[in-house]
């Protein structure tokens, strides 16, 4: 099974070539909110939380439950376990 590192890593890579992406990698901190997607950005006018996994592995309760109150209030949030999945959720926004 892969690493969520090399899932992550591959995306990165494919985000950063993507002209009408900005995003970052969200850094833990002790003041941080919990469970904040790794990474937060927009294609265009379009804001996304992506949060990237190892290939078969969920998002924790913790991380779930944020996605749904991002999703709540009108944003774009994804939990992505393969390369494949992340491109998918990126297009699909600018199809929006």
């Amino acid at each position: 099974m892969l690493p969520e590192k090399t899932v992550s890593t591959a995306v990165d890579k494919w985000l950063k070539a993507q002209p009408d992406v900005f995003f970052f990698n969200v850094q833990g901190s002790p003041t941080q909110k919990r469970g904040i997607a790794d990474r937060v950005g927009n294609v265009g006018p379009i804001g996304f939380y992506l949060e990237l996994k190892a290939p078969g592995e969920k998002a924790t309760k913790l991380q779930a439950a944020i996605g749904r109150e991002i999703q709540k209030s009108g944003g774009n949030f994804f939990v992505a376990d393969s390369f494949d999945s992340a491109v998918r959720f990126i297009e699909g926004l600018r199809k929006l």
